[in-house]
């Protein structure tokens, strides 16, 4: 089961795209997107701080869990393929317009990041679904990656 926490609804001109690649993820895995909701509140680091509760909340015990973070290893499609490869329950957690926070790091197994620069989190989650497809298409043999 992958499963992809993000908080914030996606722009509704990436929608048609992010539903095309979860049906193609969901030809090899089973797969879910939970989207949260973005905290109002003024203050940036009250949004984190409940942003991250509700993460939290969706995480089970046993899943092994990824937070994207901008600090996290970086890695190339092959070896994020591989870590797809070896696992049979994995969580992505996406954190909203502040990121999350010290909570969702400790629960964290693996911390991840695709890049240096930052990414408004509704790209990135079609930047996410497209590298996990990708991933898949590795492990599968399947001409995708090239």
């Amino acid at each position: 089961m992958i499963k992809i926490i993000a908080v914030g609804k996606n722009n509704p001109a990436l929608k048609e795209y992010e539903a095309d690649l979860a049906k193609r993820i969901k030809r090899f895995s089973k797969f879910d997107l939970v989207e949260l909701k973005e905290d109002k509140s003024k203050n940036p680091a009250q949004i984190v701080g409940k942003e991250d509760i509700k993460i939290l909340e969706k995480i089970k015990d046993k899943e092994l869990v990824y937070a994207l973070d901008v600090s996290g290893v970086g890695m190339d499609s092959v070896a994020f393929s591989e870590e797809l490869k070896n696992c049979s329950d994995i969580t992505f957690v996406i954190g909203g317009a502040y990121g999350f926070g010290d909570a969702v790091r400790k629960r964290a197994d693996k911390l991840i990041s695709f890049s240096d620069m930052t990414f408004n989190h509704q790209i990135f989650r079609v930047m996410l679904l497209e590298q996990v497809y990708r991933g898949l298409s590795i492990i599968n043999n399947r001409k995708y990656h090239k």
